[in-house]
């Protein structure tokens, strides 16, 4: 889900019908919420269009449906419905399926088949990839898994700059490094986006990364350190 608000709105001015659910019997206040944006329930909360007690025809309710976002910011969303209206996180649907058991469904992904195992590499989130790997090792997997771009977690690690992260992925978890996307970008190009020197010195001194490789279009990882400005790794 999107979650933007200001096009909700543009379409609740246009009239939209605003009580109308999906398939599911999702109703605008549960997609509101799996969209993980805050600042889209605030907006229909001020139109007196968010309902806290909607469910679906499988009796998932507002945490379930927050639970099921991918965006980063749903942890803010999450504790935001659980004291605003005083909501028992152990609810369960139908199924006596509770937020935590959805939460906890690693192999959700996005419309850009992104997961939260991208999404944490990303954000080089360590400490959380380390735990999901040495307490849950049948999630091991995601951590080769590709988006809709081939881009792997590794890739997300590298764009973020972690070292820590990269060095784990790479020595720990036996990610290839030499893993390209769709476009026959490297982890050394993404690294350059990072404008981490020592990260795009450690792929190529350590791992054999070539910087000088080109993509599909013919561009370079130095032509990914000119177009984000970071001149010291052009150096």
């Amino acid at each position: 889900m999107g979650g933007h608000s200001d096009l909700v709105e543009f379409f609740i001015e246009k009239s939209c019908n605003t009580s109308q659910i999906n398939s599911e019997g999702a109703s605008l206040s549960l997609l509101a919420c799996q969209s993980g944006e805050l600042a889209l329930v605030h907006k229909l909360e001020s139109l007196n269009l968010f309902s806290p007690d909607d469910i679906t025809k499988s009796g998932a309710g507002i945490l379930h449906y927050t639970c099921r976002s991918v965006n980063n910011k749903s942890v803010e969303l999450l504790k935001y419905l659980l004291n605003r209206y005083q909501l028992s996180i152990d609810v369960k649907n139908s199924k006596g399926v509770t937020p935590l058991h959805i939460a906890s469904c690693l192999s959700l992904t996005d419309n850009d088949g992104n997961s939260v195992i991208h999404y944490s590499s990303l954000k080089g989130h360590t400490h959380f990839i380390k735990h999901i790997t040495s307490q849950y090792p049948q999630y091991i997997s995601f951590l080769h898994s590709t988006n809709n771009e081939n881009w792997v977690p590794l890739h997300f690690a590298c764009g973020n700059g972690n070292i820590q992260l990269v060095t784990f992925l790479i020595n720990d978890m036996k990610c290839d490094v030499n893993a390209k996307d769709t476009r026959d970008n490297t982890c050394v190009t993404f690294a350059c986006f990072s404008g981490n020197l020592d990260l795009v010195q450690l792929l190529i001194q350590e791992y054999k990364l070539e910087p000088l490789a080109t993509d599909k279009y013919g561009l370079t990882a130095l032509h990914a350190a000119a177009m984000t400005g970071h001149t010291h790794i052009l150096e």
